[in-house]
């Protein structure tokens, strides 16, 4: 029998917060008042979910805007409410120094969402849109006029081959002192 809580999803708006405070972490930038951006890294995040765990990190509906990706579920904000929430998503970072969990993110979309920022930190925003634009999902629900399906998304997780910062590898080559299993 599957434990419920390791299917779980991550909530979109509790990963938004996350990425909001771990992007602070590398560039000293809130995604809160920079959306296209915030919205790239989010879908990323879910691509390399999906090309490491072969699973959804979050569900929610994506649409191809014009120039990207659109979450209806995060709503635009203001400048007011950008700060408000920038110093929100700083004070969940707070638990993460001590060594804990983000509020409301699983140790899985922690560790996407951190590795996904650190991979694209520096890529300029107009390359991070080219990326986002040149993905088949994207194009897809351009052109079908719907909302992303996943196994588009799904088929853009095949095109890549997913890093691991924290290890300083890809997740398909082994690592220092691992054996192989050679069965004959």
């Amino acid at each position: 029998m599957h434990n419920e809580k390791e299917n779980a999803m991550d909530n979109i708006k509790n990963l938004e917060k996350y990425l909001i405070g771990r992007y602070l972490q590398e560039k000293w930038i809130s995604l809160a008042e920079v959306p296209q951006r915030r919205n790239a890294l989010l879908y990323l995040a879910q691509r390399e979910e999906l090309a490491v765990m072969d699973r959804p990190l979050y569900e929610t509906i994506i649409l191809a805007g014009d120039k990207g990706l659109v979450f209806p579920e995060i709503p635009f904000r203001t400048s007011e409410e950008a700060l408000t929430l920038t110093l929100d998503c700083l004070y969940g970072m707070r638990v993460v120094y001590m060594g804990g969990l983000f509020p409301g993110v699983s140790p899985e979309g922690m560790n996407r969402i951190q590795n996904v920022v650190i991979t694209y930190k520096d890529v300029p925003d107009d390359e991070l849109q080219k990326m986002v634009l040149n993905q088949i999902s994207w194009q897809q629900a351009r052109k079908s006029g719907q909302p992303y399906d996943l196994e588009d998304i799904r088929k853009d997780a095949r095109m890549i081959r997913p890093y691991d910062n924290a290890w300083d590898m890809y997740y398909d080559e082994p690592y220092p002192g691992m054996e192989t299993c050679d069965s004959e």
